[in-house]
């Protein structure tokens, strides 16, 4: 009876090992790669609105109702979400609601006014951004919903609510810096020149 010699014999339980492992690494990747097609994408909440024109004025209406489920921004859990409206492509018309404290769920119901004459609405885009104000510095992005008004019947009152899009990198700095002068301590006053003065800065909501 012929025996294989040990050395061959070696190298073919060598070259098992190698072909199981190689299996289990495939089925293992399979498996990630099925875990990951099955997650759903990341949720940034949703806001409602309404959207009404008034064909006589020639003004867009818009009322920024509530949010809902908006993610946590800061280490205690809870966000400061503001909402931030302007019409593109020019932006001339900017409006924002105020700011809720600490909470996920706020509620708004603000009501703002464009004026944007009926043939030219269908160029026209809505963007709604939602901003966690940060009193010490760049205000957080949440997320924004962009609606193209060419895609909105104005026959009547739009009621809707809609999930807000993934927050994109601002390229026009339309987050607002927190009130950094707020936070100057009066010994860093001070230290200025007997020229300069350090007038006391009262919390102003403004628009950069």
């Amino acid at each position: 009876m012929m025996t294989t010699p040990t050395s061959e014999r070696q190298t073919e339980t060598g070259g098992g090992s190698r072909l199981s492992r190689a299996a289990v690494s495939f089925r293992k990747k399979k498996k990630q790669t099925s875990e990951e097609d099955n997650k759903s994408p990341p949720y940034f909440g949703s806001i409602h609105f309404k959207l009404d024109y008034d064909f006589t004025s020639n003004k867009l209406a818009c009322t920024v109702v509530e949010g809902k489920e908006f993610p946590a921004m800061d280490r205690n859990g809870m966000s400061d979400p503001y909402v931030k409206l302007y019409i593109l492509p020019e932006r001339k018309q900017k409006f924002e609601t105020k700011i809720k404290r600490k909470n996920l769920n706020p509620v708004y119901n603000e009501t703002f006014l464009f004026n944007i004459p009926f043939n030219e609405l269908h160029s026209k885009t809505l963007m709604l951004i939602v901003y966690d104000f940060d009193r010490l510095s760049k205000d957080d992005r949440i997320g924004q919903l962009t609606l193209p008004l060419d895609s909105v019947d104005f026959g009547g009152e739009i009621d809707e609510w809609r999930d807000i899009e993934p927050p994109i990198e601002e390229q026009d700095q339309e987050a607002r810096l927190g009130d950094l002068m707020n936070s100057i301590p009066a010994t860093a006053c001070r230290r200025k020149s007997a020229r300069e003065k350090c007038p006391h800065m009262s919390r102003q909501r403004r628009l950069v």
